[in-house]
């Protein structure tokens, strides 16, 4: 994988990408060219190559994991999708049925603006979209554990009655202080 393959899996995940280098090197001198991600400080083609690592850009998934993604999710604010389309042609496929693509698109959900991603979902998405749909039962649980917390701060805050259980999980929140 290239700099500028990472450069467009980057932006397809919605991140800024921009050259601060004046004069264009071309692609024989890629190394001395200078990136920004996000409006940040400038970074060098190793820096964003370990910038990357850290979003799983350079270890795809597998084949196997690809072909379990639905044509349609949500992520991030964003819905994904897969879609077809006809062309112009009088005779082409696409007229009877048979459509072209598909074709990857993201759409922002708060604004409903759309963008072409291209014929293959980045792999920084299908990373994404697999760490999530992995994590879904570990989140329930802390989503859980944090509302059981949550209930016996607000039960502090109102002066009710405390048991026991209740008073060990306020003090293991740094609330001993509070309790009698």
């Amino acid at each position: 994988m290239n700099i500028l393959d990472i450069k467009r899996e980057l932006e397809a995940a919605g991140h800024t990408v921009k050259h601060r280098n004046p004069i264009n090197f071309g692609e024989k001198h890629d190394d001395l060219r200078v990136w920004a991600i996000d409006g940040g400080e400038p970074i060098s083609k190793k820096e964003m190559i370990a910038y990357a690592t850290g979003f799983n850009l350079v270890s795809p998934p597998s084949a196997a994991q690809t072909q379990d993604l639905p044509t349609s999710f949500v992520l991030q604010g964003f819905r994904y999708y897969a879609q077809g389309r006809k062309c112009s042609k009088k005779n082409c496929k696409c007229r009877e049925g048979q459509l072209h693509g598909p074709y990857w698109y993201r759409r922002e959900i708060a604004s409903g603006k759309r963008k072409y991603i291209g014929k293959k979902l980045p792999m920084v998405i299908v990373a994404c979209y697999l760490a999530r749909k992995d994590a879904q039962s570990g989140l329930e649980a802390d989503i859980n554990a944090l509302q059981s917390r949550l209930q016996k701060l607000r039960m502090l805050q109102r002066n009710e009655a405390l048991s026991q259980v209740d008073k060990i999980v306020l003090q293991s929140m740094g609330y001993s202080d509070c309790l009698v």
